[in-house]
């Protein structure tokens, strides 16, 4: 019996480079059909393929500003406390993702760059959230990510005060 390339390759994955291989040709197969539904949505959407390129300028100039922004003293108390709130919450699930699912050193570093970019924002959010505000922030507070404004008392005390 005569087999072709792509039976060869699927019958003898368990060589590893075999199944390299064998995605490989599904993946060639994949090209045309994926080809297909993107000509299909240019053309829903009245655009050509030289305008990605476009789009694609503006999409990163867009996210370069959304990630270079400052918290600024006008913000209302509440968007300052709610940025706090989920820049904490990412930081500790970045935490617990380079503790648990980091296996190599690569992954690790690469987690830990961006914690080390995290880390300024918490301490300019929480700068002027004690301006506006009075609060005093604790390290528990940033490692547990339970706020004075989370809790019963902190509304009953602002009002009476």
């Amino acid at each position: 019996m005569v087999w072709s390339l792509e039976e060869r390759c699927c019958r003898y994955s368990w060589l590893g480079a075999g199944a390299k291989i064998c995605k490989s040709i599904e993946a060639k197969k994949d090209v045309h059909l994926l080809e297909n539904q993107l000509n299909e949505l240019l053309v829903a959407r009245h655009l050509s393929f030289s305008d990605l390129q476009d789009i694609k300028k503006k999409l990163i100039e867009r996210a370069i500003l959304l990630k270079n922004k400052t918290p600024k003293s006008d913000w209302p108390l509440e968007n300052l406390q709610r940025e706090l709130e989920g820049v904490i919450c990412t930081m500790n699930h970045m935490k617990s993702r380079e503790m648990r699912a980091a296996d190599g050193c690569k992954a690790r570093n690469h987690l830990r760059s961006k914690l080390s970019n995290l880390k300024t924002r918490p301490e300019e959010l929480m700068k002027l959230i004690e301006e506006q505000s009075g609060v005093v922030f604790t390290a528990i507070h940033t490692s547990t990510g339970t706020f004075p404004w989370q809790t019963q008392g902190y509304g009953k005390a602002k009002r009476n005060s």
